[in-house]
């Protein structure tokens, strides 16, 4: 009914020789005094062209308003009312008269709309020049001035082509003009993507050396920041180094949640990392963020989601990137009991740190060898092969130590020598065991991180059992550990930092 009844006000319309700002000014003078309630010009000229497409219904008061206009009762207002043929009003002055049917143009403007059944009358001023000068009017033309007969300003040029083509394209030029000036506006100084830059990178460091509660809030502000000059203006590039550094941020964000075992929010800030890199179209920080993905699920106990999400960034990862993710994958692959995948991965990671060389990262972004060869360990470890993993969790200590220096990477440390001391106590080596876990008892509440004491929960049930299990140096040992869990880096969190 709705296409019917737009159908019906369109040709109405047209029957009376008005075009849609003609009509508009009919429905406004129809409203006598109340006009000051109709919406403005530009207004009802959209309501008249979405009524008479049949897009939106026509209100009992605006059908009201075009009774008036036509000349018509209530009651023969649309296709079945019985004003079959219009009615003139006495107070229209249509600017352009009704064409004899002869000179009407059927299906004009067919091609170009989505009702078929619109028609147009061409400007008859025109065609009587082109006549003049023995030219018919080609169909094509004719169709254009249909086209520009639909309109707004059409009617204020008396059929002059040439007047309201030059008008229009002039018009059209403006617009575009107004696009480049927007388009050309930014929210966004280099200075501040170089600050934001230096901003990420400073956290990365920090997030080695630092206490992770204590860096929370920055981590937060500079995300918040990147997300707020997004919700502005900028040029495409600025765009996506905007997109780098808030998925920079949430992944910092994500790593920080799971180290402070806070897995489903990590999960969640790894999601937005994620949509930033492929928004930013940035394969490094794809293949970063599913290196965050894999370690969360290691740590949550989700060993098989682990391994797929570190072999799915291999399509994007190079050089350090690819060490990260087939160390993470050897290191699930030992969870999983699949000395095949350890032993590949262990491989995949040895070739990819022969090409990428002398390449380093800061902080965080980095992968030394250190972490390369303590994933292995850990991966020998869970396999059984206690020697190997010995051997390999020593060699990482003592890289971790050489370079402590440069980045005082305790939360490393700490974790190798937990997992050196388990393997220890598999070889019933207490008192290395004992000597090699002191150093990280000695660690401040703020920097007890939950890897840490995850890796408790497997070292105390070995002390507590076995040929240790009557040794008074387990014993103090184990209560040691106990004291240590409970005073970890997340308590000192407070309940909304997530």
């Amino acid at each position: 009914m709705s296409q019917e009844l737009g159908a019906w006000l369109r040709a109405q319309r047209r029957a009376r020789g008005w075009d849609v700002p003609q009509m508009a000014r009919q429905l406004a003078r129809a409203a006598g005094d109340s006009r000051d309630t109709l919406p403005s010009k530009e207004c009802l000229l959209v309501y008249i062209r979405r009524w008479e497409r049949g897009e939106v219904r026509v209100s009992e008061r605006y059908q009201f308003l075009y009774c008036t206009a036509f000349g018509i009762e209530l009651t023969d207002f649309g296709p079945d009312g019985r004003a079959d043929q219009p009615r003139p009003l006495a107070v229209a002055s249509p600017d352009l008269p009704d064409a004899p049917a002869s000179d009407r143009a059927p299906d004009a403007l067919a091609m170009h709309s989505r009702d078929p059944s619109i028609t147009a009358l061409p400007s008859r001023r025109y065609r009587d020049d082109e006549a003049r000068r023995g030219r018919p009017v080609d169909p094509a033309e004719q169709t254009i001035l249909a086209a520009a007969e639909e309109s707004p300003g059409w009617a204020a040029f008396a059929g002059d082509w040439q007047q309201y083509e030059r008008q229009l394209i002039m018009a059209a030029a403006d617009e575009s003009a107004g696009l480049a000036r927007r388009a050309g506006q930014t929210n966004v100084h280099p200075l501040t993507l170089e600050q934001l830059d230096q901003d990420v990178d400073r956290l990365a460091g920090a997030y080695l050396t630092e206490p992770l509660v204590s860096l929370l809030y920055e981590m937060r502000q500079v995300r918040d920041v990147a997300f707020g000059l997004l919700e502005g203006r900028q040029y495409p590039d600025q765009a996506r180094h905007l997109y780098v550094i808030a998925g920079q941020a949430c992944g910092l964000f994500s790593s920080a949640s799971s180290d402070l075992g806070y897995y489903s929010a990590a999960e969640t800030h790894a999601r937005t990392g994620w949509l930033c890199a492929e928004l930013s179209g940035h394969s490094d920080l794809r293949a970063w963020i599913l290196a965050i993905q894999s370690a969360v699920a290691f740590w949550d106990g989700r060993y098989r989601d682990a391994v797929q999400r570190a072999r799915a960034g291999y399509r994007y990862a190079s050089g350090l990137e690819r060490v990260r993710l087939a160390s993470l994958e050897a290191r699930a692959c030992g969870k999983l009991g699949d000395s095949d995948g350890v032993r590949a991965a262990i491989e995949t990671a040895d070739g990819a740190r022969a090409q990428a060389g002398a390449e380093s990262s800061t902080g965080i972004f980095g992968f030394p060898a250190a972490n390369q060869v303590r994933c292995a360990g850990c991966a020998y470890l869970w396999l059984g092969e206690t020697e190997a993993a010995v051997h390999a969790l020593e060699h990482a200590l003592q890289l971790y130590e050489a370079d402590e220096a440069s980045t005082g990477s305790y939360a490393h440390s700490a974790v190798t020598r937990v997992d050196l001391a388990i393997s220890l106590l598999h070889l019933g080596r207490l008192d290395h065991a004992v000597e090699v876990v002191r150093p990280v008892l000695t660690l401040p509440p703020e920097r007890r991180l939950a890897g840490v004491i995850r890796r408790f929960e497997v070292l105390r049930p070995l002390l507590l059992s076995g040929p240790f299990r009557d040794s008074p140096a387990a014993r103090e040992l184990d209560e040691q550990l106990e004291a240590f869990s409970a005073a970890g880096a997340a308590r000192q969190l407070p309940n909304a930092a997530f």
